[in-house]
């Protein structure tokens, strides 16, 4: 995870801004003021989404969520069924277990990321098989995520032909 030293002037002196763009992460002890503390770590939504990627990248797939994820995140699907729709974090880590054991992977690309403010886009292409059928597929699929407060409150995944 990267992270920026933050200096006091705060870019022109926008707090609201910073906050409003970034996750503050207090040095000091617990009831401290970020605000008034020098010693502040900013984590951007640039920097969750590079983050994000590397581990993706590097096939942690479960780690990258369990790192990133909202306690009450929203996972959506483009399909119908009772995975469509998956509300916190066991759900969505549930859902992860359940993908990973019905597939088996050959080999994955992951592209991007892609930001705008709060959130941004992934790209993933897995060439897998579907072990329940025997089945090769080449899955080509976009996931937008949406940061607040430093986690991803939402995962909305989209897929190509």
């Amino acid at each position: 995870m990267r992270g920026r030293r933050a200096s006091r002037d705060w870019s022109g002196g926008d707090r609201r801004a910073c906050a409003e763009r970034c996750l503050v992460t207090e040095i000091g002890g617990p009831g401290r003021s970020a605000w008034s503390n020098p010693e502040l770590t900013v984590m951007s939504t640039q920097d969750i989404a590079n983050d994000l990627v590397a581990l993706c990248k590097a096939g942690k797939f479960g780690e990258a969520g369990e790192k990133y994820w909202a306690d009450d995140v929203l996972s959506v699907e483009a399909m119908p069924g009772d995975m469509a729709q998956m509300r916190g974090k066991e759900a969505a880590r549930g859902k992860g277990e359940w993908w990973a054991d019905a597939h088996e992977i050959h080999s994955s690309e992951v592209e991007g990321p892609y930001v705008n403010g709060d959130q941004f886009v992934v790209r993933f292409k897995m060439d897998l098989t579907q072990k329940a059928t025997g089945e090769r597929i080449k899955m080509d699929e976009v996931g937008l995520y949406t940061v607040k407060n430093g986690k991803i409150a939402e995962e909305r995944f989209f897929y190509g032909e």
